[in-house]
């Protein structure tokens, strides 16, 4: 039962804290990035959760603004979102991730990545 409920939350909470924004002011400099470099961080993201737990990949790579989605759920934003992630239990399962191409806006504040899960 656990394990189902976690198959379809963990996406959903992976998925959502890609999508991690960062508001800021009109006149900060919005450095430009490419999707590849996007593509490397979730690379790095899953690197870190397969070795050293999906917990602790989370808690490295979320921004303090992130927001976490999780289906029939309010969303949980920036330090909540935090405090949530650290009491998630990984002990009992891996995720991974392979992103196959990423797109950013042409903002350049927001961008993603699709692609594989394993869990």
């Amino acid at each position: 039962m656990l394990l189902k409920k976690l198959n379809f939350i963990l996406p959903v909470l992976f998925f959502s804290s890609l999508f991690i924004i960062s508001c800021k002011p009109k006149t900060a400099l919005v450095k430009s990035i490419s999707p590849d470099e996007i593509i490397k961080a979730d690379e790095a993201f899953s690197g870190m959760s397969r070795t050293s737990g999906m917990k602790k990949a989370f808690l490295e790579y979320i921004d303090n603004e992130g927001i976490l989605l999780r289906a029939n759920h309010p969303p949980i934003i920036g330090a909540d979102a935090i405090d949530f992630l650290s009491q998630v239990n990984d002990s009992s399962y891996t995720l991974t991730w392979s992103p196959h191409d990423g797109e950013i806006a042409a903002s350049a504040d927001m961008g993603y990545t699709y692609g594989i899960y394993n869990l």
